[in-house]
């Protein structure tokens, strides 16, 4: 018996027929034998392992996109929440129950998006950036909410503020993370101090 007989009449049982020479001519659709696709024509896996890739990259591109998009949006009604704060009302007061509804808030989405483990079970993870950030969100609260009552105005008050912090966030992350200090950065940030001289401009 020869080596290819087995092979040979699987693909005449999927509607192809041998000739003398060896060769095949095909009377149905491909013919695909045990994963391998013949005359060239590509099989199911080869087409389900191109979707799924497809599909992850998309899935990659969605997950590293849509955490900025909610910065940039809460962002902007961060800055309209912090300018309308009433005059006569003290940050401090305002803040407290800012941060019971953001509280309650999380909780919620803590157990709505499936996390089944307890609650009081993860603070038993904490370190110290959580605690000190607690702070930090109220310097910051507060600090807006002061600049827009001497006068800030929303669009040039936040322009300056991200301009500085870029220029600082980039030294951070050099120094504490080890990241590359690249020319486009630098470039970057340069445009970003020109911004500030053509934004003081009278």
């Amino acid at each position: 018996m020869s080596q290819y007989e087995p092979l040979q009449n699987r693909i005449a049982e999927h509607g192809a027929d041998i000739d003398g020479d060896g060769g095949l001519s095909f009377t149905g659709s491909a013919v695909i034998i045990e994963g391998e696709s013949v005359a060239g024509m590509p099989n199911a896996n080869t087409h389900s392992q191109t979707e799924q890739g497809d599909k992850t990259m998309s899935g990659i591109h969605f997950s590293y996109i849509w955490p900025m998009a909610l910065v940039v949006l809460s962002n902007v009604v961060y800055q309209i929440c912090a300018k309308s704060v009433p005059e006569d009302m003290n940050p401090f007061a305002s803040l407290t129950l800012t941060y019971l509804i953001g509280a309650a808030a999380s909780a919620v989405l803590y157990y709505a998006l499936g996390a089944n483990g307890s609650i009081l079970r993860e603070y038993g993870k904490v370190n110290w950036a959580p605690l000190v950030l607690g702070l930090v969100i109220v310097g910051l609260e507060v600090g807006w909410i002061y600049a827009y009552k001497a006068g800030w105005e929303v669009s040039t008050g936040f322009i300056i503020q991200s301009a500085v912090l870029a220029g600082v966030l980039l030294l951070v992350g050099a120094l504490l993370y080890r990241e590359a200090l690249t020319w486009n950065k630098l470039v970057g940030v340069a445009v970003c101090l020109i911004g500030l001289v053509i934004l003081n401009l009278k």
